[in-house]
């Protein structure tokens, strides 16, 4: 019995088409893969706008049955209140006798009067002043120098006469209230010139006090020159504003009427950098990890200081106009609290000055300045915004000398070391540092 003999080569050859195959499918592999992604995407691009559509028609059908819901409840309660009130106020006939040509007399009520009358009076929280006015003509409330203090001597005499009389002193323009006028507002930010000269001789005083603080700043900052009112100028007017601080101190300000200047004759450009909170977050943030030393200081009336390049022509505040001279206004010199250019003018002069003292500002923060000794090439950080200051650094003669020169250049009040900034309290332990 023969058998068939197959070829020794078969075995080889099926092995080479097999692994030919093995190697075709694996090239195409990765298209089918592509393929597979591809057309998983289509479908989930697909699926998603049908989600998305099926959600916006549900979401429209809702909004509509709640809005008809909403409308079908206010007509039910609007029926039921009116069923309501029929049932319980019926209607009352009116009898034959009452049809006559006479015209109906009003009853007025005593209990609504006196509820309007509540009403009123409550609708008003703030009172109007109506001053006293002296029964004889009371000295001139103006001086030429209204910061000259008087002697001890005639402080007891003033304050004997006005006890006897009843009369405020030259100071102020009108009489102290009457135990029935009503008191100013209990904001102090609300009180106006006429507020301050209404209230006890000894809160006077101290309020007087602090305006003349404020006028000889400015005249101590030459502030202003005494000239005629010019002709086809508008003159901007200025108001007091009284606040006390933190620490109890009270303190005045003049304010210009900075709404009553005039775009491109008054002022040009308005806008003033200050350094941002989450900066001065992050120095305190780096000053607790370093162990700086962190000094503050506050520059008084610091807006003084801002050169004006603009003509501008002020009134003079009320209560100390100068006698003879009422007709006189101020012409400005350097900027003034409440004018629209008084916060850049300040930026200005301060940014060339702590170049000038060899500070770099940062870009990114116009309100922060570094100083780099070039010896050692220790680094003081620089906080400002507007008025406040805060000198940061590891050394601490070298923050001294730093904030020592500062003062120097302005007149500042020196606050030690940082407990305050921004009416955010600092709180130092150790190497930590607490906000809040």
């Amino acid at each position: 019995m023969s058998h068939a003999v197959l070829p020794q080569n078969l075995p080889q050859r099926a092995r080479v088409r097999r692994e030919t195959s093995h190697l075709h499918q694996l090239r195409l592999y990765p298209l089918y893969l592509l393929n597979l992604v591809h057309s998983t995407e289509r479908t989930y691009q697909k699926c998603n706008t049908l989600c998305r559509r099926n959600l916006l028609r549900l979401t429209g059908q809702a909004r509509k049955n709640r809005d008809g819901l909403r409308e079908s409840g206010k007509y039910q309660f609007a029926k039921a209140m009116s069923m309501r009130s029929a049932e319980r106020d019926p209607p009352v006939p009116i009898p034959p006798s009452m049809h006559t040509h006479r015209e109906p007399t009003p009853v007025i009520s005593s209990s609504s009067s006196d509820d309007e009358e509540e009403e009123d009076m409550g609708s008003d929280p703030i009172p109007a002043f109506v001053l006293p006015q002296p029964e004889s003509p009371a000295p001139s409330p103006d001086r030429s120098d209204p910061d000259d203090d008087d002697d001890d001597d005639d402080d007891e005499e003033e304050e004997s006469e006005e006890e006897s009389s009843g009369q405020s002193s030259d100071e102020v323009e009108a009489n102290p209230p009457d135990e029935g006028e009503k008191v100013p507002p209990a904001n102090v930010r609300e009180w106006t010139y006429r507020d301050i000269a209404s209230l006890p001789n000894a809160e006077r005083k101290e309020w007087f006090t602090a305006c003349r603080e404020e006028l000889e700043a400015l005249r101590r900052r030459d502030v202003y020159d005494l000239v005629d009112r010019p002709k086809g100028r508008k003159v901007v007017k200025n108001r007091w504003v009284f606040d006390v601080k933190t620490d109890g101190r009270k303190k005045a300000r003049l304010l210009a009427k900075g709404f009553s200047q005039v775009e491109g004759e008054d002022f040009d450009k308005i806008f003033s950098p200050v350094v941002c909170f989450e900066t001065v977050r992050l120095i305190m943030a780096l000053a607790a990890l370093k162990d700086w030393h962190i000094s503050g200081l506050d520059v008084r009336s610091a807006y003084l200081y801002g050169k004006l390049d603009e003509e501008i022509y002020l009134e003079q505040p009320e209560g100390f106009r100068i006698p003879g001279s009422e007709h006189k206004v101020f012409r400005l010199k350097r900027a003034l609290y409440g004018l629209k250019q008084a916060g850049l003018a300040w930026w200005r002069t301060l940014s060339e000055s702590m170049k000038l003292m060899g500070y770099k500002r940062l870009t990114n923060d116009a309100g922060l300045y570094i100083y780099k000794r070039h010896s050692d090439g220790e680094l003081v950080v620089v906080i400002v915004y507007v008025d406040d200051a805060l000198f940061c650094g590891r050394d601490k003669k070298l923050v001294a000398l730093l904030k020592a020169r500062f003062m120097k250049k302005w007149e500042c009040r020196d606050l030690g070391d940082a407990k305050e900034f921004l009416r955010m309290r600092i709180t130092r332990i150790g190497r930590k540092i607490f906000l809040d």
